[in-house]
């Protein structure tokens, strides 16, 4: 068998499957032996092992071959008529091959009929907090708290596709002393099943849009490195301020 003359050509190892490099010559390579520099191993050329040559055509008609076939690779899918399915369409595309995407989040106010749910997932967080439900008494008492001080526009959820509560954010809105409007940040819980999903960052977003300041305490013995989360998200520890007197170690400003 003859290759064209000063053409690279690789072959691979039946063995190992190592690829090693050939510079083609007018000899005939049928009748030879050729030995795998990984392995050892000979075999003899044949030409269903050629791969390629490794003079890469670079013309414009080479180029488009190249991209039609990287996009016959790309995953496809039918545009659906529910708009967060399309969502969730869009998460997976933006995933790729590296790993599951994110479950697409509704954003939306806190509900009456919400509150029990909430009380649900307050119980399965409230030791990272902490806060004590350990009797029907105190949790009657965050009942009357939510229902009291925190169904307004500023507390939110967030409802997965299924239309299940996943996280919320308790807030509600301040005046400081200097008259400074402002939204504090209460309480937030995410589900365990939730988490790594960006639930609280979602939340965190729609306090944002209101375009005041947040504010935020965490407490000492606080478990969920809030801190740290709060700090990835924009905010910044606060110094107490004599003239606005908020009790808070951490703060937001809208730009």
């Amino acid at each position: 068998m003859l290759l064209p003359l000063g053409h690279t050509w690789r072959v691979r190892c039946a063995r190992c499957h190592h690829r090693g490099t050939i510079i083609a010559a007018t000899a005939d390579l049928a009748a030879r032996q050729l030995r795998c520099r990984s392995c050892g191993h000979r075999q003899a050329f044949v030409p269903e092992v050629i791969v390629r040559s490794t003079r890469r055509p670079n013309g414009r008609k080479a180029r488009a071959a190249r991209a039609a076939a990287k996009s016959r690779d790309a995953p496809t899918f039918a545009p659906t008529t529910d708009p967060m399915l399309n969502d969730r369409i869009d998460d997976l595309w933006a995933a790729g091959p590296k790993g599951p995407a994110r479950q697409p989040m509704q954003i939306r106010s806190l509900r009456p009929s919400d509150v029990e749910t909430i009380l649900q997932i307050f119980r399965k967080v409230a030791c990272q907090i902490p806060i004590d439900l350990s009797t029907s008494e105190h949790v009657q008492a965050m009942r009357e708290k939510i229902n009291n001080c925190y169904l307004n526009r500023f507390s939110v959820a967030a409802v997965d596709i299924d239309g299940v509560i996943v996280g919320f954010q308790l807030a509600q809105e301040k005046i400081a002393a200097n008259e400074l409007r402002y939204i504090y940040l209460a309480y937030a819980g995410v589900t365990a099943e939730a988490k790594g999903n960006g639930v609280f960052r979602q939340l965190v977003e729609a306090e944002k849009n209101h375009g005041l300041p947040l504010f935020a305490e965490v407490k000492p013995d606080n478990k969920s490195r809030m801190d740290e989360i709060l700090i990835n998200c924009g905010f910044h520890r606060y110094l107490l301020d004599p003239e606005e007197k908020i009790l808070a170690d951490f703060r937001w400003d809208p730009h």
